[in-house]
């Protein structure tokens, strides 16, 4: 595909044969992502586009490692469609969706990989008790280390994914310098502000004035990240939380719950989920909602930074690897017929990985790390390029076929075969004149 006007200044001579496809249609694969995931059990969606309205339904099949596992069909509407494949496998997916059409093969095909499950380092710094923590992340999904702010070793800080400020009432600079790096590496903080929060909270994100006022929890935006699969139908009629006492944002925020008036009870700022009132059962009977266990269940997701199903091929990107660091080695991608060394980052539990400048096909490809495979990556090629978009040729000399163009360039010939003959025809009229001349005289 390409959009830019055909310069054909340097050429001496150009002959065009514009040919065009007996059948146009073609029914791409734009996207695929998990949409759901229970255990073992996962939903995937996949988006479909095509060139022109289609009326019959089209197979679409996800393969795993070279084997079918799943196949479905789709309906097309406005030239569009979403797919859906429920599928259960003991390991990460990685394979290929492919559509099982006549049309044109544009981006018939996407290649999938999942990265392998890590489970969340967790760190809860308290200052109250932490029994409703304990109770969230007690699944095998979760490391969760629970200590108090005076026994705080803070050599554990940098191996985490998430990190829960639960009621402190003050921060010491060391802390507030080590949670400064701790999320310019990327990581994830939760603060639940005490009732005695002082100004130095104000070190770490933007919270002011107290106020004493009973406050509803009533609304949620469904449309954050972090409900993402939480609820099959909008819910507007729940057992509302209250909170006693309030700790207003000194600037709006983008709400993730909020009280009745509108203003925020929890909201997310550059990396840090923020809670507007203390949990402390004297203040807030939010740890007996049921909407606790889906918040913090999400809280320590979002702080992986889990791999995308694929990347696009020449395309700059940041992966991280979750591998534990060792000098001088290396992550390497590859697959049966190329090994590349990226551009990489190494951090004290994962590695940073950087696309730049990596030629790579379409396809699924093993990341190695010593020598040792660490998981699977796949890339596509932008959809983008083979969209139907072609020049304009009207203002150019274009012929239907190659038989048009033969035919074209035999008359040419047959042409320039005539004056030849003419011009010594000419030439031998001339030496005739000449001789005539000159004997005659």
């Amino acid at each position: 595909m390409n959009e830019e006007p055909l310069d054909t200044s340097k050429l001496s001579s150009v002959r065009i044969i514009q040919v065009n496809a007996p059948d146009k249609i073609n029914i791409a694969i734009d996207s695929a992502f998990i949409f759901k995931e229970t255990g073992i059990n996962k939903e995937l969606k996949v988006l479909l586009s095509s060139s022109s309205p289609i009326e019959n339904a089209i197979s679409i099949a996800l393969n795993h490692k070279g084997k079918l596992i799943a196949k479905t069909s789709v309906e097309f509407e406005n030239k569009k469609a979403i797919a859906q494949f429920n599928y259960t496998l003991g390991e990460p997916i990685t394979g290929q969706l492919n559509i099982q059409s006549n049309d044109l093969e544009f981006d018939n095909t996407l290649y999938i990989s999942e990265q392998e499950k890590q489970r969340v380092n967790i760190l809860a710094i308290n200052n109250e008790k932490d029994d409703f923590l304990k109770k969230l992340y007690k699944g095998d999904e979760f490391n969760l280390t629970s200590v108090n702010l005076n026994q705080l070793n803070y050599n554990l800080i940098p191996d985490q994914n998430l990190i829960i400020l639960n009621e402190l009432d003050d921060f010491s600079s060391e802390l507030e310098s080590a949670l400064r790096r701790f999320k310019s590496n990327g990581g994830k903080l939760v603060l639940i502000p005490s009732s005695e929060m002082t100004t130095a909270f104000l070190g770490i994100t933007p919270l002011g004035q107290q106020v004493n006022a009973d406050k509803k929890i009533t609304n949620i935006n469904f449309e954050h990240p972090l409900f993402k699969g939480v609820f099959n139908k909008r819910v507007s009629n729940f057992q509302y939380p209250t909170v006693s006492k309030v700790i207003l944002p000194s600037k709006p925020v983008p709400s993730i719950l909020t009280y009745e008036d509108n203003s925020s009870f929890l909201y997310e700022d550059n990396g840090t989920y923020i809670f507007t009132s203390s949990l402390n059962e004297s203040i807030s009977n939010f740890k007996s909602s049921p909407l606790i266990v889906p918040i913090f269940y999400n809280f320590a997701l979002s702080s992986l930074s889990p791999g995308r199903l694929f990347y696009k091929t020449n395309q700059s990107d940041k992966i991280t690897i979750p591998v534990n660091v060792k000098q001088d080695e290396i992550v390497t991608i590859s697959n049966q017929e190329i090994e590349v060394i990226p551009l990489q980052k190494a951090f004290s539990n994962k590695v940073e990985i950087q696309t730049d400048g990596i030629d790579l096909s379409a396809g699924n490809y093993t990341l190695s790390y010593s020598g040792v495979a660490v998981g699977n990556i796949s890339f596509n090629d932008d959809r983008l390029e083979n969209k139907q978009s072609f020049y304009e040729l009207q203002s150019l000399d274009t012929y239907s076929s190659v038989k048009d163009l033969m035919s074209q360039l035999s008359s040419e010939e047959n042409i320039t075969s005539l004056w030849q003959w003419f011009v010594c025809g000419a030439l031998l009229f001339f030496l005739l004149e000449t001789l005539i001349l000159k004997y005659l005289k």
